[in-house]
């Protein structure tokens, strides 16, 4: 990919039946850029970001799940572990959200989706 021309996030990356398709843009010593797409049902398994990141869904709608492990409250909603032991969040099309490196996610597709991840080492 050559920096100098313009480009269609949605047109970027394809969907893939056999799995999930990702395409890095850009990765350098402060952090990465990639899209990823996900046919509905497609899940990217429990994992954590080597950096804090922010999601942006380009097409679709996903569902975000923070795994919160041995933490024994959430940060994001202040509730015990007992009340929320997974954090789950939908996110359509339009929508970004930030989350922080360490924390364990998984991330499934609702709709055919596509998403601008950015992370910062």
């Amino acid at each position: 990919m050559t920096h100098l021309h313009v480009h269609e996030l949605e047109d970027f990356i394809k969907y893939d039946d056999n799995g999930i398709n990702v395409e890095h843009l850009l990765e350098s010593s402060g952090g990465k850029v990639k899209l990823a797409a996900l046919k509905k049902g497609q899940e990217i398994p429990p994992h954590t970001a080597q950096g804090d990141a922010i999601l942006f869904v380009i097409e679709g709608k996903i569902k975000f799940v923070i795994n919160h492990g041995g933490e024994t409250s959430c940060t994001e909603c202040g509730c015990s572990i007992a009340e929320c032991e997974n954090h789950e969040l939908e996110i359509k099309k339009g929508e970004f959200l930030q989350f922080h490196k360490d924390e364990k996610h998984t991330v499934k597709a609702e709709k055919d989706s596509k998403m601008l991840i950015i992370q910062l080492y």
